[in-house]
């Protein structure tokens, strides 16, 4: 799918050649498939590989990419308005804010693995459906869900970080 800029949310595939220039403002997560490849972001160098998920807060450029010849990736990426209008009531979006700064690589097991690629292939596959009457909440909750999803792995990683109940 060819890489688009919008309001809302937006996918590419080819991480080889995307814009990570173009996207410097935007929320970016990427799902590596498989192959491997690495960045460098505030001096600091990332290897992501198959089974990682990366992301790559607004305003934080990334440089010297490289990439595995087998590289394969789902990117999803969106403003952060998008995310603001999925309301999540809970104070853990600052502190994993703050995590992803210092590291924005989430190394995943398999289970976690398998409903990540599953919410975003269901959000791909809905978002593209513009003519649903709810198009814009349907896409913010299936958006909403996956993001709960990702701090629940995110928090089950970083055992120093408490958690709001709500």
């Amino acid at each position: 799918m060819k890489e688009t800029l919008s309001d809302g949310i937006s996918f590419a595939d080819d991480i080889c050649n995307f814009n990570f220039t173009a996207c410097i403002g935007l929320v970016v997560h990427i799902l590596c498939v498989e192959g491997s490849f690495s960045f460098t972001r505030n001096r600091t160098r990332f290897n992501v590989s198959s089974g990682d998920y990366v992301i790559l807060t607004p305003g934080i450029g990334v440089t010297c990419l490289s990439f595995s010849n087998n590289v394969k990736a789902i990117i999803m990426f969106f403003s952060e308005s998008v995310v603001l209008s999925c309301a999540i009531r809970s104070n853990y979006g600052v502190f994993g804010h703050i995590s992803l700064i210092e590291n924005p690589v989430l190394r995943l097991n398999h289970d976690d693995f398998r409903h990540c690629r599953k919410d975003m292939e269901n959000i791909r596959e809905r978002n593209a459906e513009t003519g649903h009457i709810f198009h814009e909440e349907m896409t913010g909750a299936l958006l909403k869900a996956h993001i709960l999803d990702l701090y629940d792995i995110h928090a089950r990683t970083d055992r120093k970080i408490e958690i709001n109940s709500q």
